[in-house]
């Protein structure tokens, strides 16, 4: 962060958004479809971004701050995940377990978030894919 002003830049916004959907969604759906681990799949299969479509930031982050991303899974086959979503500056102190636990998934669909969350970025297209690992090894 020293290098970049004290922000969170927005390459780094989209990577974390598409660790935290795309990356972590698909983990856990082939980890249930394998019967295996994470651990396991790790050793099977590399995470790659392959395309992102727009993504319109309209805040930043500062260092410190924290942020929610809230993902939409479009598409998922054969490893590969399409997700939109936002990103949201949360405020301070906010207990985030407290504040989600009787949200249902057509409130969290719609971003029906209380004002006090600070949109920062929507992101449209994001997609990822799971590489088998053995595809590399025969280059």
């Amino acid at each position: 962060m020293h290098d970049h002003f004290g922000l969170f830049r927005g390459v780094d916004q989209v990577e974390a958004f598409a660790q935290a959907t795309i990356v972590s969604c698909g983990t856990f759906n082939e980890c249930k479809k394998q019967n295996t681990s994470p651990k396991d799949l790790k050793d099977k299969f590399i995470p790659a971004f392959i395309s992102i479509g727009n993504v319109n930031f309209h805040h930043y982050l500062e260092e410190g701050e924290t942020f929610i991303s809230i993902g939409i899974i479009k598409f998922y086959k054969f490893r590969q995940m399409v997700c939109d979503g936002r990103i949201y500056k949360i405020p301070r102190d906010l207990d985030l377990d407290a504040y989600f636990r009787n949200f249902n998934q057509d409130e969290i669909s719609s971003y029906q978030l209380n004002n006090n969350f600070k949109l920062v970025a929507e992101l449209f297209n994001i997609t990822g894919r799971a590489l088998k690992k053995d595809l590399f090894d025969k280059a």
